[in-house]
């Protein structure tokens, strides 16, 4: 049996593992562990060099930024910051049409820039928006669509703990990715937002008969209740990420920073206490934790890809095929949005990019590029059904249980064809990504 054959059925074997309900890291491990043997015919060549692997991929000083930003994350959101927020939006928006859709997709986009998880806005947004929506006469179906389909921003702005993820799997700049996301996250929450006022303006057999504009007056925030909403959030970002794009920080010293400011804030507005604080620690460890061990099973998929020769030969399949590299490029596109049906975010990532980045890289094409194209694929895949996680995560922190998963699947379709548009102008200009590189 070939190298090249090794390492297609290695593919498969991962693949039928992972659906058959095995962890995606020991999936990974153990077939790369059994694919390295049958190549190399000896078991502790295969034990020596998946050791160097794991011990590559733990030791990088990169990976201090996971438990840094999801400490971050996690402290602004034991804080009422997310509710506050989306408050003060929805009353600047109170006269726009859909305002309180766009208020929910603007404060989804304001605290993806300090927490960078998808779940935990997704979670969120679901408690504080959907009943808000559903009291003003939006349609359940559309509430709750648009929470799953606006927590994509969670990822897709800085800081993302996918892009993160990914920067570490291809041995990319993390400040640099964080840049190369900033205007496709601006261009999807722009997008979303335009979405949202036109269908509430001409779709209303979807949106619901809403009069929003004219909601029972409600009284106006005090300069106080705004700047201790819009301040911490306004100086955070201000500090971390000015200091990480103006080049004063590294990633990890911009976390540091961030874990810093957001524990300030948590402690100033009264938030914190012994039992939230020993449970965000614990949360903190145990994402780090889960994540360190993806990254090693990674790593260690990667050596076997690399030495079974699959980059080269499908490469070379190309070439002969003649099929181009925007050919290749959304065919990439296709199988992350099929694993994401079925995976979680990290999981297709960990499983697609290894496979492919080789061959990326053969075509000299930037990497951070392909990785906010990347990105945004597998955050459409959690959407989808049958299987999209981010619907089941709506579906359990909902409170008004009428409303079913194909409801959630069914009002999230607008928002995944905006993402899908977006995913194009992405592919088709890519200084949309590059220019502020």
């Amino acid at each position: 049996m070939s190298a090249v054959t090794i390492g297609a059925l290695s593919v498969l074997v991962i693949c039928v593992l992972i659906f058959a309900g095995m962890h995606i890291a020991v999936a990974l491990i153990l077939c790369s562990f059994v694919g390295v043997w049958l190549i190399k015919g000896n078991v502790s060549t295969a034990a020596d060099l998946l050791g160097m692997a794991a011990a590559d991929s733990i030791a990088s000083y990169d990976l201090a930024v996971v438990p840094l930003f999801v400490l971050m994350g996690l402290l602004i959101n034991a804080t009422t910051l997310p509710a506050d927020g989306f408050r003060l939006a929805n009353h600047f928006l109170r006269r726009v049409k859909g305002g309180v859709g766009i208020a929910t997709v603007l404060g989804n986009a304001v605290m993806s820039a300090v927490t960078g998880v998808t779940i935990a806005s997704v979670a969120i947004f679901t408690k504080i928006a959907v009943p808000q929506m559903v009291r003003l006469g939006y349609k359940p179906r559309f509430a709750v669509g648009l929470v799953a389909g606006s927590g994509v921003l969670g990822m897709m702005i800085p800081p993302s703990l996918l892009i993160i993820i990914y920067c570490l799997i291809t041995e990319q700049s993390v400040g640099r990715m964080f840049i190369g996301a900033i205007g496709p996250g601006l261009l999807l929450t722009a997008a979303l937002c335009v979405g949202v006022f036109l269908m509430a303006w001409k779709w209303k057999s979807f949106v619901g008969e809403v009069n929003d504009t004219g909601k029972e007056a409600e009284e106006a925030p005090t300069p106080a209740v705004i700047a201790k909403t819009v301040g911490p959030l306004a100086l955070m970002i201000l500090c971390t990420f000015g200091g990480l794009y103006g080049g004063i920080f590294t990633a990890p010293e911009a976390g540091a920073v961030g874990a810093f400011m957001a524990f300030v804030v948590a402690m100033v507005r009264g938030d914190l206490n012994r039992e939230t604080v020993r449970k965000v620690l614990l949360e903190t460890g145990s994402t780090t934790s889960a994540i360190c061990i993806l990254i090693v099973a990674a790593n260690m998929y990667g050596r076997l890809i690399a030495l079974s020769g699959m980059p080269n030969a499908f490469t070379a399949w190309l070439a002969q095929a003649n099929l181009g590299f925007y050919a290749l490029i959304w065919v990439y596109v296709l199988l992350l949005l099929v694993l994401g049906t079925a995976l979680d975010s990290i999981s297709t990532v960990l499983l697609s990019v290894p496979l492919l980045l080789p061959t990326f890289a053969a075509y000299q094409v930037d990497l951070i590029w392909i990785g906010v194209i990347t990105v945004l694929a597998v955050e459409m895949g959690i959407v989808t059904p049958p299987l999209g996680i981010s619907a089941f995560v709506v579906k359990g922190a909902l409170q008004d249980r009428s409303i079913s998963l194909g409801d959630i699947y069914a009002g999230s379709m607008p928002f995944i064809a905006i993402m899908f548009i977006v995913l194009a102008l992405l592919i088709t200009f890519p200084a949309i990504t590059t220019a502020l590189l």
